[in-house]
């Protein structure tokens, strides 16, 4: 599954589904990680090449961890 757009349009699209869970950054360099940190149970931080693979580790990390 791939994003579209540009940076701040895929971190928009992650902020609008998710920022609810997680708060998101977007690389600041180039070759820098998209990150992900749970506002929830431990605070998780997630780490990821792009968008898309950051996406789905939240899904899944959400899956695993969500709160009762």
């Amino acid at each position: 599954m791939a994003l579209q757009g540009t940076p701040e349009q895929q971190l928009i699209h992650l902020n609008m589904h998710w920022g609810g869970r997680y708060d998101f950054t977007a690389p600041g360099t180039s070759g820098g990680k998209w990150t992900a940190k749970a506002k929830f149970g431990q605070h998780d931080q997630l780490q990821e090449e792009s968008a898309a693979e950051l996406l789905q580790a939240v899904r899944d990390h959400y899956q695993a961890n969500r709160p009762s």
